[in-house]
């Protein structure tokens, strides 16, 4: 008599974990009742992905074999972003997730290894063993988990595709000397599951004493489209800049070129790319013997790294070279590396770190040539929409 018992209680065990998450989900007017994850199929043919029920939160099933309960916000560069019900935002990499149960509809791009071709499908979704099933309402679509390439929360919303980004610092100071120091970035980009557009800002200005001490501004632009999973087309990729303590007055470059990602996976995010371009560059002033403008052909070449160093804490770098083919003093080149330090919800303290360095600045109307280097850093507050 006692082994059978002890034979029957694993069995109402199960059988109570498997109600109790519907149970515990819809909330009874009851006692409050601790959340039971959900359970699954042992065998991948007899699972499918849940209905579709707003109500219910998301689950996820970690390799060390805790669960997660909350809301699936996003897929991107191998990283899951999840509000935890219990633990609020946190990420976490897609690699360490070994199941997952949304029953919300969501947006998922898919590309299978070695196949061109690249899947958008919306519905609830699933996953065990290293299967994700997708329910889009008429059928049931089953890819391997490494196929998985970005997810968006939602359906196809114009809303889910654009996100902004703002930073500030200024300086003042008074007494012997009046000084000013504004420095500003902002970037607005709108990112689907096959194309990525943005428009960027950066610049700084500084008075000392009513005087202008620097004028820097740069405005860039570019669209990318991805022929496969890494590999992109950037086109077209325009940059708008302007320094008159470099003496350019205005420098126009506009080009195309490929880029490829070396790395998306977790933290960690590498892409770089090359492409040729047609560059225009106005002088402040010039010689009376030298041409105030000039037309050449570049070659550009840049790379960017994106590392997320802790939960709060995130480092971007992006450095470019342009080759001047027809004039290769006026090559020139541009770093940007920003710390975000995470203060309060979007809002950031960002310390950047600038660096524009030009071989040969074309030489003013005095005959003086300007520096080639010029570093700048600055700290200021952000936020991110």
């Amino acid at each position: 008599m006692i082994r059978r018992s002890c034979r029957v209680v694993p069995l109402l065990i199960v059988l109570g974990s498997a109600t109790g998450f519907a149970e515990s989900e819809a909330g009874d007017a009851g006692a409050p009742r601790l959340p039971v994850a959900p359970v699954f199929e042992s065998v991948p043919d007899r699972w499918a992905p849940p209905v579709r029920n707003d109500k219910l939160r998301d689950w996820l099933r970690l390799t060390s074999g805790e669960w997660m309960r909350g809301a699936l916000d996003r897929v991107s560069d191998g990283t899951v972003y999840f509000d935890s019900k219990e633990l609020d935002d946190v990420e976490i990499d897609w690699v360490d997730v070994t199941e997952l149960r949304s029953s919300h509809m969501h947006t998922y791009r898919l590309q299978e290894a070695g196949s061109e071709e690249k899947v958008i499908l919306t519905g609830t979704a699933g996953m065990v063993a290293g299967v994700l099933r997708i329910d889009d309402g008429t059928k049931v679509s089953e890819f391997h988990r490494a196929a998985l390439v970005s997810m968006i929360a939602g359906g196809l919303k114009e809303s889910d595709f654009w996100s902004f980004e703002l930073s500030l610092g200024f300086t003042a100071r008074s007494g012997n000397s009046d000084q000013s120091d504004l420095t500003s970035h902002s970037k607005i980009q709108r990112e689907t599951a096959l194309t990525r557009g943005s428009v960027e800002y950066r610049g700084s200005i500084s008075t000392l004493s009513g005087v202008t001490t620097a004028d820097n501004h740069r405005v860039t632009a570019q669209f990318d489209y991805y022929l496969t999973r890494r590999l992109f087309l950037t086109i077209p990729n325009v940059e708008l800049f302007r320094d008159p303590f470099q003496n350019t007055a205005l420098r126009t470059t506009a080009g195309l070129g490929l880029g490829y990602d070396l790395i998306k996976r977790g933290p960690v995010t590498w892409n770089v790319g090359g492409g040729v371009s047609f560059q225009g560059t106005q002088f402040d002033t010039a010689l009376a013997s030298e041409p105030k403008e000039s037309k050449d052909a570049a070659l550009s070449l840049s790379t960017s790294t994106e590392f997320e160093l802790t939960s709060r804490i995130d480092w971007d770098t992006s450095y470019q070279i342009q080759l001047v083919a027809t004039d290769f003093d006026r090559t020139n080149h541009h770093m940007t590396s920003v710390i975000s330090i995470e203060v309060w919800g979007p809002l950031d303290l960002d310390v950047t770190a600038v660096w524009d360095w030009i071989m040969k600045p074309a030489r003013a109307s005095d005959g003086v040539r300007p520096a080639s280097n010029d570093l700048r850093l600055t700290i200021g507050l952000g936020i991110d929409f």
